[in-house]
């Protein structure tokens, strides 16, 4: 496997290690606060502005390269968890709303970076591969956002959490930039992006992946405070990591098989 891809697998790990810890908890937190509406209000801001950034992040990504936009949007990662200690709204919307349009760019570097670092017959298991990394950063931080936050306090997991995207960022900069189109291909990604949006099969493909969010949505949104009313906000990590955690048994090897079928 690619040094590269193994470094974008393990810079991602760190990264959402750092910020799924943390999004993980955060409507429960408001809510033992008596602040139901903000922790809700925080992440669809976040999301919204994911959503409306992502159609437009190719050019962005194809302007910049992908390994920029990748470390440049990890930082907003990093700003948005720290924001979280200031405690003045305002301040955190703003770090959501940058996050959001982070983590739209980010998403389509990555996808750009790991298809061009890679072989045509290793896509699947470099994305696998990914994946399995991805999720144990994921879930490994779900726990332990929940121990040092039980054990100490909210604060003292923030500020422990904010760092690991940075730490993350390194391991990224330490990735090759992968060749791009010449001069004559560079408004592709506009065509593209037009050809997408009238795609049957990108409607379709989109379908699968807007029922997955959804239901990862109840996941970092209403199950942490089902799970804190009920059992305790101690339990919200253990529960809520399996989400994240059982995938990496079928990731790797799922991937595998699709570059061989």
């Amino acid at each position: 496997m690619d040094r590269n891809v193994k470094l974008l697998a393990a810079g991602f790990a760190l990264i959402f290690f750092g910020y799924n810890g943390t999004q993980q908890y955060i409507t429960a937190h408001f809510e033992s606060l008596g602040q139901f509406s903000l922790g809700f209000n925080i992440l669809i801001v976040v999301y919204l502005s994911f959503m409306l950034t992502s159609p437009v992040s190719p050019v962005f990504v194809f302007r910049f390269r992908a390994k920029t936009c990748i470390i440049a949007s990890a930082l907003t990662y990093t700003l948005f968890i720290a924001s979280l200690l200031s405690g003045i709204e305002i301040v955190i919307f703003v770090c959501a709303v940058l996050l959001g349009i982070g983590a739209g760019i980010m998403w389509t570097a990555q996808n750009t970076y790991i298809i061009r670092m890679s072989r045509s017959d290793a896509y699947g298991a470099n994305s696998g591969f990914f994946t399995t990394l991805f999720n144990l950063g994921t879930g490994l931080g779900i726990i332990m956002f929940g121990y040092i936050m039980v054990q100490y306090s909210f604060e003292h997991s923030i500020a422990v959490f904010s760092v690991a995207p940075v730490v993350g960022i390194l391991l990224v900069l330490g990735m090759k930039e992968p060749h791009y189109p010449g001069k004559k291909e560079k408004k592709k990604p506009l065509r593209l992006m037009k050809k997408a949006a009238t795609s049957a099969t990108v409607l379709r493909l989109s379908s699968i992946w807007f029922s997955f969010t959804f239901v990862m949505g109840l996941a970092i949104g209403i199950l942490p405070i089902q799970i804190y009313k009920v059992i305790g906000m101690q339990y919200v990590g253990i529960l809520s990591s399996l989400f994240f955690l059982l995938p990496i048994a079928t990731s790797y090897a799922f991937g595998r098989i699709s570059d061989i079928a």
